[in-house]
Protein backbone atom coordinates (compact mmCIF):
# COMPACT_ATOMS: atom_id res chain seq x y z
CA UNK A 1 0.00 0.00 0.00
CA UNK A 2 2.26 2.81 -1.27
CA UNK A 3 1.96 6.14 0.84
CA UNK A 4 2.74 9.20 -0.42
CA UNK A 5 3.35 12.61 1.57
CA UNK A 6 4.86 14.61 -1.12
CA UNK A 7 4.54 14.59 -4.86
CA UNK A 8 7.67 15.64 -7.04
CA UNK A 9 7.02 18.76 -9.42
CA UNK A 10 5.14 17.44 -12.64
CA UNK A 11 3.66 14.37 -11.78
CA UNK A 12 -0.15 13.85 -11.65
CA UNK A 13 -0.99 15.06 -7.66
CA UNK A 14 -4.80 14.94 -7.32
CA UNK A 15 -8.25 14.40 -9.37
CA UNK A 16 -11.14 16.34 -8.46
CA UNK A 17 -14.99 16.25 -9.79
CA UNK A 18 -17.01 19.17 -10.13
CA UNK A 19 -21.16 17.99 -10.46
CA UNK A 20 -24.37 19.22 -10.11
CA UNK A 21 -25.26 16.64 -7.59
CA UNK A 22 -23.41 16.26 -4.93
CA UNK A 23 -25.28 14.04 -2.91
CA UNK A 24 -25.45 12.07 -5.96
CA UNK A 25 -22.11 11.76 -6.27
CA UNK A 26 -21.50 10.11 -2.87
CA UNK A 27 -23.61 7.70 -3.78
CA UNK A 28 -22.46 6.33 -7.00
CA UNK A 29 -19.08 6.70 -6.49
CA UNK A 30 -19.18 4.66 -2.85
CA UNK A 31 -20.95 2.31 -4.22
CA UNK A 32 -19.11 1.26 -7.16
CA UNK A 33 -15.59 1.70 -5.83
CA UNK A 34 -15.85 1.38 -2.23
CA UNK A 35 -14.63 5.14 -1.56
CA UNK A 36 -16.04 6.53 2.27
CA UNK A 37 -16.21 10.34 2.29
CA UNK A 38 -15.70 13.25 4.34
CA UNK A 39 -17.52 16.12 3.71
CA UNK A 40 -16.83 20.09 4.86
CA UNK A 41 -17.98 23.49 4.13
CA UNK A 42 -14.93 25.38 2.16
CA UNK A 43 -17.02 28.46 1.54
CA UNK A 44 -20.61 29.57 2.78
CA UNK A 45 -23.16 26.80 0.98
CA UNK A 46 -20.33 25.05 -0.76
CA UNK A 47 -19.45 21.24 0.25
CA UNK A 48 -16.20 19.99 -0.46
CA UNK A 49 -16.03 16.13 -0.51
CA UNK A 50 -12.94 14.23 -0.14
CA UNK A 51 -12.95 10.55 -1.40
CA UNK A 52 -11.06 7.88 0.95
CA UNK A 53 -9.77 4.32 0.68
CA UNK A 54 -8.26 2.62 3.53
CA UNK A 55 -8.12 6.15 5.07
CA UNK A 56 -6.37 7.72 2.62
CA UNK A 57 -7.29 10.83 0.38
CA UNK A 58 -7.40 9.57 -2.79
CA UNK A 59 -9.91 12.22 -4.82
CA UNK A 60 -12.31 14.72 -4.42
CA UNK A 61 -15.37 16.47 -5.32
CA UNK A 62 -17.28 19.69 -5.41
CA UNK A 63 -20.76 21.26 -6.61
CA UNK A 64 -20.69 24.16 -9.63
CA UNK A 65 -19.24 27.32 -9.02
CA UNK A 66 -21.66 30.34 -9.11
CA UNK A 67 -22.08 30.86 -12.84
CA UNK A 68 -20.39 27.90 -14.28
CA UNK A 69 -23.01 25.79 -15.65
CA UNK A 70 -24.72 29.15 -17.32
CA UNK A 71 -21.10 29.36 -19.07
CA UNK A 72 -21.48 26.05 -20.18
CA UNK A 73 -19.54 23.90 -18.16
CA UNK A 74 -20.52 20.23 -17.68
CA UNK A 75 -20.01 17.83 -14.80
CA UNK A 76 -15.83 17.01 -15.25
CA UNK A 77 -12.89 15.54 -13.72
CA UNK A 78 -10.01 17.86 -13.51
CA UNK A 79 -6.72 16.36 -12.76
CA UNK A 80 -4.06 18.61 -10.96
CA UNK A 81 -0.26 18.85 -11.23
CA UNK A 82 2.10 19.13 -8.69
CA UNK A 83 4.48 22.46 -9.04
CA UNK A 84 7.02 23.99 -6.60
CA UNK A 85 5.37 27.47 -7.82
CA UNK A 86 1.53 28.08 -9.00
CA UNK A 87 2.43 31.53 -10.42
CA UNK A 88 5.67 30.66 -12.05
CA UNK A 89 3.66 27.62 -13.77
CA UNK A 90 1.26 29.94 -14.56
CA UNK A 91 3.33 32.63 -15.93
CA UNK A 92 5.21 29.65 -18.32
CA UNK A 93 1.62 28.13 -19.16
CA UNK A 94 1.18 31.54 -21.03
CA UNK A 95 4.26 32.04 -22.42
CA UNK A 96 4.00 28.43 -24.19
CA UNK A 97 0.98 29.39 -25.76
CA UNK A 98 -1.71 27.99 -23.37
CA UNK A 99 -4.44 30.13 -21.54
CA UNK A 100 -4.92 30.39 -17.44
CA UNK A 101 -8.93 30.47 -16.69
CA UNK A 102 -8.46 30.54 -12.84
CA UNK A 103 -6.39 31.33 -10.13
CA UNK A 104 -3.56 31.52 -9.07
CA UNK A 105 -5.35 31.51 -5.74
CA UNK A 106 -5.07 30.11 -2.66
CA UNK A 107 -6.95 27.35 -1.63
CA UNK A 108 -7.05 28.58 2.50
CA UNK A 109 -3.84 27.18 3.86
CA UNK A 110 -4.05 23.13 2.07
CA UNK A 111 -2.42 24.99 -1.00
CA UNK A 112 -2.36 26.99 -4.33
CA UNK A 113 -3.69 26.24 -7.40
CA UNK A 114 -3.96 27.84 -10.89
CA UNK A 115 -7.08 25.99 -13.92
CA UNK A 116 -5.34 26.18 -17.24
CA UNK A 117 -5.79 25.10 -20.81
CA UNK A 118 -3.03 23.91 -23.32
CA UNK A 119 -3.04 25.15 -26.90
CA UNK A 120 -5.56 22.79 -28.07
CA UNK A 121 -7.76 23.23 -25.30
CA UNK A 122 -7.28 20.13 -22.50
CA UNK A 123 -8.62 21.38 -19.09
CA UNK A 124 -5.68 20.91 -16.44
CA UNK A 125 -5.02 22.30 -13.31
CA UNK A 126 -1.58 22.73 -11.27
CA UNK A 127 -1.52 22.22 -7.64
CA UNK A 128 1.26 23.89 -4.93
CA UNK A 129 0.87 21.83 -2.20
CA UNK A 130 0.19 23.75 1.23
CA UNK A 131 -0.92 20.95 4.26
CA UNK A 132 -2.02 18.91 1.41
CA UNK A 133 -0.17 17.58 -1.56
CA UNK A 134 -2.55 15.38 -3.22
CA UNK A 135 -3.17 11.87 -3.87
CA UNK A 136 -2.05 9.92 -0.40
CA UNK A 137 -2.84 6.40 -1.87
CA UNK A 138 -1.22 4.72 -4.81
CA UNK A 139 -1.32 1.14 -6.35
CA UNK A 140 -4.28 -0.17 -4.70
CA UNK A 141 -8.17 -0.58 -6.10
CA UNK A 142 -9.80 2.42 -6.12
CA UNK A 143 -6.85 4.53 -6.97
CA UNK A 144 -5.58 6.55 -10.04
CA UNK A 145 -3.51 4.20 -11.71
CA UNK A 146 -3.11 6.20 -15.52
CA UNK A 147 -3.22 9.53 -16.65
CA UNK A 148 -3.88 10.42 -19.87
CA UNK A 149 -4.08 13.09 -23.21
CA UNK A 150 -6.36 12.26 -26.10
CA UNK A 151 -5.24 15.03 -28.52
CA UNK A 152 -5.85 15.33 -32.22
CA UNK A 153 -2.11 16.88 -32.15
CA UNK A 154 0.13 15.34 -30.08
CA UNK A 155 3.42 16.57 -31.51
CA UNK A 156 2.15 20.40 -30.25
CA UNK A 157 0.94 19.02 -26.90
CA UNK A 158 4.07 16.99 -26.43
CA UNK A 159 6.38 20.28 -27.02
CA UNK A 160 3.80 22.26 -24.62
CA UNK A 161 4.15 19.69 -21.62
CA UNK A 162 7.40 18.52 -21.61
CA UNK A 163 8.63 22.20 -22.06
CA UNK A 164 6.11 22.82 -18.74
CA UNK A 165 6.86 20.37 -16.38
CA UNK A 166 10.08 18.92 -18.02
CA UNK A 167 8.59 15.22 -18.91
CA UNK A 168 10.52 12.79 -20.31
CA UNK A 169 8.70 10.33 -23.33
CA UNK A 170 8.87 7.45 -25.04
CA UNK A 171 7.09 5.95 -27.96
CA UNK A 172 4.53 3.01 -27.58
CA UNK A 173 5.09 -0.19 -29.10
CA UNK A 174 2.12 -0.53 -31.51
CA UNK A 175 2.16 0.91 -35.03
CA UNK A 176 -1.43 0.86 -35.28
CA UNK A 177 -2.27 3.74 -32.72
CA UNK A 178 0.04 6.54 -32.30
CA UNK A 179 1.32 6.89 -28.34
CA UNK A 180 3.55 8.82 -26.50
CA UNK A 181 4.34 7.20 -23.14
CA UNK A 182 5.34 9.81 -20.20
CA UNK A 183 7.52 9.72 -17.29
CA UNK A 184 8.52 11.94 -14.37
CA UNK A 185 10.64 11.65 -11.63
CA UNK A 186 11.99 8.14 -12.98
CA UNK A 187 8.48 6.60 -13.50
CA UNK A 188 5.91 6.61 -16.32
CA UNK A 189 2.93 8.06 -15.25
CA UNK A 190 0.83 8.07 -18.52
CA UNK A 191 0.51 9.13 -21.75
CA UNK A 192 -0.10 10.87 -25.02
CA UNK A 193 -2.97 9.38 -27.07
CA UNK A 194 -3.63 10.87 -30.90
CA UNK A 195 -7.38 11.03 -31.84
CA UNK A 196 -8.14 9.63 -35.18
CA UNK A 197 -10.56 10.77 -37.72
CA UNK A 198 -13.31 8.48 -35.26
CA UNK A 199 -12.66 11.16 -32.48
CA UNK A 200 -13.90 14.26 -34.55
CA UNK A 201 -15.72 16.66 -32.59
CA UNK A 202 -14.45 15.38 -29.61
CA UNK A 203 -12.29 17.92 -27.63
CA UNK A 204 -8.85 17.50 -26.02
CA UNK A 205 -8.85 16.61 -22.60
CA UNK A 206 -7.03 14.94 -19.93
CA UNK A 207 -8.80 11.34 -18.68
CA UNK A 208 -7.91 9.35 -15.34
CA UNK A 209 -8.03 5.46 -15.26
CA UNK A 210 -9.16 4.17 -11.45
CA UNK A 211 -7.70 0.94 -10.86
CA UNK A 212 -10.44 -1.85 -10.87
CA UNK A 213 -9.69 -5.62 -9.74
CA UNK A 214 -12.70 -6.27 -12.38
CA UNK A 215 -13.23 -4.12 -15.57
CA UNK A 216 -16.58 -5.98 -16.30
CA UNK A 217 -18.18 -6.15 -13.07
CA UNK A 218 -17.49 -2.89 -12.24
CA UNK A 219 -18.75 -1.24 -15.73
CA UNK A 220 -21.73 -3.31 -15.16
CA UNK A 221 -22.32 -1.68 -11.52
CA UNK A 222 -21.37 1.57 -13.02
CA UNK A 223 -24.64 0.99 -15.49
CA UNK A 224 -26.54 -0.21 -12.54
CA UNK A 225 -25.95 2.90 -10.38
CA UNK A 226 -27.20 5.44 -13.10
CA UNK A 227 -23.87 5.85 -14.76
CA UNK A 228 -23.44 4.89 -18.75
CA UNK A 229 -21.08 2.69 -20.53
CA UNK A 230 -19.08 4.76 -23.05
CA UNK A 231 -16.34 2.50 -24.39
CA UNK A 232 -17.03 -1.06 -23.46
CA UNK A 233 -14.54 -3.41 -21.60
CA UNK A 234 -11.91 -3.63 -23.68
CA UNK A 235 -8.53 -5.70 -23.64
CA UNK A 236 -4.97 -4.03 -24.07
CA UNK A 237 -2.82 -6.75 -24.87
CA UNK A 238 -0.14 -7.49 -22.28
CA UNK A 239 -1.53 -4.35 -20.21
CA UNK A 240 -5.60 -5.55 -19.14
CA UNK A 241 -9.11 -4.54 -19.49
CA UNK A 242 -10.08 -1.19 -19.66
CA UNK A 243 -13.48 0.68 -20.08
CA UNK A 244 -15.20 4.18 -20.27
CA UNK A 245 -17.62 5.24 -17.95
CA UNK A 246 -19.89 8.20 -17.34
CA UNK A 247 -21.40 8.96 -13.84
CA UNK A 248 -25.20 10.01 -13.30
CA UNK A 249 -24.30 13.09 -14.15
CA UNK A 250 -22.22 13.06 -17.15
CA UNK A 251 -18.55 13.21 -15.83
CA UNK A 252 -16.76 10.89 -17.73
CA UNK A 253 -13.62 8.46 -16.24
CA UNK A 254 -12.01 5.44 -16.77
CA UNK A 255 -11.26 2.05 -15.41
CA UNK A 256 -8.40 -0.56 -15.68
CA UNK A 257 -8.22 -4.20 -14.29
CA UNK A 258 -4.63 -4.96 -15.18
CA UNK A 259 -3.56 -8.49 -16.39
CA UNK A 260 -2.02 -10.49 -14.07
CA UNK A 261 2.13 -10.11 -14.29
CA UNK A 262 3.80 -13.69 -14.98
CA UNK A 263 6.79 -14.59 -13.61
CA UNK A 264 9.32 -15.90 -15.68
CA UNK A 265 9.87 -19.46 -15.67
CA UNK A 266 13.31 -20.88 -13.72
CA UNK A 267 16.13 -21.33 -16.00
Amino acid sequence: MPVVTKWPAGSPCWFELTTTDIPGAIRFYTNLLGWTEVSSEMAPGQIYVVFKMNGRDVAAAHGMMPGQAEAGVHPNWMTYFSTESADETARRILDLGGAVDFGPVDAHDIGRLAIARDPLGAHFAVWQAGKHAGFELTGETGTVAWTELATPDSARAKEFYTNLFGWNTHSGPSAAIEYTYLGNAGRDFGGILKMGKECEGVPSHWMNYLHVPDCEGIAKRASELGGSICVPPHPIPSVGTFSVLTDPQGAAFSIIAFAPRTEPAAA
